[in-house]
């Protein structure tokens, strides 16, 4: 079976559709797939059936089958949102799609069908702080971490502005079977200074933090 990789393109709106050489690793683009709105963020179900679509342009997340044997794209599902996503990722099992919104502040975890179709209304929407720029849960699936960025208005083609931003990672325990998120169990802070660099979730260190958890 051959190997994909979809890239957003926000500015043409369109996703561009490469085929991987297993041997080499050299890409081969095949297609251009028209996605209105502004495709600026995509996430892949575990299960590699199904591609979640971030749109900026038109603040909406859709969801897309993906057909095995030519990497094409068919449009099952979409949900229009007051503000754009910022990050997408699935949780562990491909049962919810978690979604942080760095402009609204907050962080939402949608409901998957069976068939990676995307449903409304979400399982849970909980404020945070502005800044939210990821999401992802830990290899156990108990526990959702959420890193906020430590400047705001930040351009790498500018010099910094210096409005500092919340700099923390909120931390959810995180419920697989209903995707409901409770009232953060911790505020981590990233740094003591507002650092340029952007918090990245890595789970196999905040294996760390969890070892000291219920």
């Amino acid at each position: 079976m051959p190997s994909y990789v979809y890239v957003a393109a926000q500015d043409d709106n369109q996703i561009a559709v490469f085929t991987v050489n297993g041997a080499t690793g050299r890409l081969t683009r095949t297609a251009e797939v028209p996605m209105p709105g502004g495709p600026s963020l995509l996430a892949i179900h575990p299960h590699r059936h199904s591609l979640y679509v971030g749109h900026r342009q038109v603040p909406e997340i859709s969801s897309h089958r993906i057909d095995p044997a030519t990497g094409a794209l068919r449009r099952t599902g979409s949900l229009s949102l007051p503000d754009p996503p910022g990050f997408l990722a699935t949780d562990r099992r491909g049962r919810y799609l978690l979604a942080a919104y760095y402009q609204g502040g907050r962080v939402a975890v949608h409901p998957l069908g069976e068939d990676g179709v995307i449903a409304d209304p979400p399982s849970a929407s909980v404020p945070t702080a502005v800044g939210a720029h990821a999401i992802q849960t830990d290899p156990s699936n108990r526990f959702a971490f959420v890193p906020h960025i430590a400047r705001l208005n930040d351009n790498v083609l500018e010099p910094p502005k210096n409005a500092p931003g919340p700099n923390v990672i909120y931390q959810f325990r995180f419920d697989e079977t209903t995707g409901r998120s409770c009232t953060p169990t911790l505020r981590i802070i990233r740094s003591a200074q507002n650092s340029a660099k952007r918090p990245r979730i890595r789970p196999p260190l905040l294996s760390k933090w969890l070892e000291a958890m219920p």
